[in-house]
């Protein structure tokens, strides 16, 4: 998959609500952001977005495969290798760089 990579992350810590830890690490990439509106069946607009530029989505990715993006540089074009979670078959977690 080919994304406009942003950053990469990972945050550890105890939770404060259920006192068990947790890791997330995450690659962060831009796609396009574009105008909406939905109206209803009259032509009345029920809602609005208006947007410019870019928005910021994430992909999980293992934390022990973070360190492959510690040189990527924020705006390059690159092809991240993913995997499905074997939790849950239905979402992928990035697993490094092609």
């Amino acid at each position: 998959m080919e994304i406009q990579y942003v950053g990469a992350n990972c945050r550890q810590g105890v939770s404060e609500k259920t006192g068990r830890p947790y890791t997330i690490a995450e690659v962060l990439y831009m796609i396009g952001d574009d105008h909406a509106e939905k109206k209803s069946e009259d032509g009345s607009i029920i809602w609005r977005y208006t947007a410019f530029g870019n928005k910021v989505r994430s992909l999980p990715v293992y934390p022990s495969k973070l360190s492959a993006f510690e040189k990527v540089k924020p705006g390059d074009l690159i092809q991240v290798a993913l995997e499905p979670n074997p939790e849950n078959p239905t979402r992928n977690f990035v697993v490094g760089l092609k």
